[in-house]
């Protein structure tokens, strides 16, 4: 039986999909489109995702399944937010590092050191680049079909990034959010979730789509939402 690997952050984990209690068992919900996109193509689905995570955490954990896999498997890399940075601490958790602020959720105790090494967009960059380059050529060495694509972020440069353009699902320079979000904040590349620094007009575009495929949920797409991301993932595998 075909086995699809996902690895990723809220989205892929299915976050404000179902209840607190099946969030805190770990248990990713049956209703995102990881599963979804698996069951349309008679795979199990192996969702290894994490609330909040970040690059740094998938490596980690594709290192640890990688002896698993072989020529049944399909993996798929969902690549969070550029500042989405996380270290372990000193009993192996991994902690955020990052300013200190509502939005640093779960902060290691030396981020206000380290934040340092990552507070300008080219390190970013590096880093970023950096790990996905290590897990592509894990991969290709033991030559697994991967794929990879950002869920809420444009990435529009590189630094020394070497994956060849076929391994991106969806090109590089736009995310899985814009499939339900169309709109990009050009100022940071992230999707609009609010009104700040975008022209009134554009965020009333913005709007309706969230109403749509968001609400009743904060910043995390609803059932329906979904239920696009899925279709549109299935699309794009089927022409690759």
């Amino acid at each position: 039986m075909k086995k699809f690997y996902w690895f990723g952050g809220s989205w892929v984990y299915g976050t404000e999909l179902e209840s607190s209690k099946k969030f805190i068992e770990n248990n990713p919900s049956s209703l995102a489109f990881p599963k979804l996109v698996s069951d349309h193509f008679k795979a199990e689905c192996i969702n290894l995702s994490e609330y909040s995570s970040s690059l740094d955490q998938m490596v980690l954990k594709f290192a640890g399944v990688k002896s698993q896999l072989d020529s049944h498997s399909m993996v798929f890399f969902c690549i969070p937010p550029l500042h989405r940075i996380s270290f372990l601490d000193d009993h192996d958790n991994f902690k955020n590092i990052g300013v200190h602020n509502q939005y640093n959720r779960n902060p290691h105790q030396y981020t206000n050191e380290w934040f340092k090494y990552f507070d300008n967009e080219n390190q970013r960059i590096y880093h970023s680049d950096c790990l996905i380059n290590m897990l592509h050529f894990w991969c290709n060495q033991i030559n697994v079909q991967h794929y990879f694509f950002n869920d809420t972020y444009g990435k529009t440069r590189t630094k020394i990034e070497d994956v060849h353009d076929s391994a991106w699902l969806i090109p590089k320079h736009r995310c899985l959010g814009q499939a339900i979000l169309p709109l990009l904040n050009s100022s940071n590349e992230l999707l609009m979730h609010d009104d700040s620094d975008v022209q009134y007009n554009d965020w009333l575009e913005q709007l309706s789509f969230i109403e749509t495929y968001i609400r009743p949920n904060w910043v995390h797409p609803n059932e329906i939402g979904h239920k696009v991301l899925a279709d549109y993932i299935i699309e794009k595998l089927e022409n690759m």
